[in-house]
């Protein structure tokens, strides 16, 4: 993380409370947008649309006025995108880079598509395409 030097990170992770010791709150200096548990991501329609384009939708408590949904639907502050292929636990997460909405719809969820800063990698993009929509 230090060879890009940001001078604001945001974090997004699945594993908050971690059993290893390492604090993932604070390697993002505390600014944590929304604090998702696992089990509340399980039933979601998150997948790609194209090597550019990520659908998701918000944990269904969020509305578009609170303070974690003008972060997603107007991008307020920097949002870094995390993927991985299966639910599994001991999956890896693979960092596919920064987001920005351009599409926003509902409340409770919010459906949001964001665009990639750069095209996903054809390799990474397809292994997406095999997956059963998350």
């Amino acid at each position: 993380m230090n060879y890009f030097k940001p001078k604001f990170m945001l974090g997004l992770t699945a594993t908050p409370d971690r059993c290893d010791g390492e604090n993932v709150y604070k390697l993002f200096d505390y600014n944590i947008a929304s604090d998702i548990r696992m089990e509340e991501t399980l039933n979601y329609d998150n997948y790609f649309k194209s090597n550019r384009i990520f659908h998701w939708q918000s944990p269904n408590g969020t509305i578009q006025d609170s303070k974690e949904g003008i972060i997603f639907t107007k991008g307020t502050k920097p949002l870094h995108l995390f993927v991985r292929k299966d639910k599994k636990e001991n999956m890896y997460f693979i960092y596919v880079g920064k987001v920005r909405p351009i599409y926003y719809d509902g409340n409770k969820p919010i459906t949001i598509d964001f665009e990639l800063e750069y095209e996903l990698p054809k390799t990474i993009f397809e292994e997406m395409q095999k997956v059963k929509k998350i």
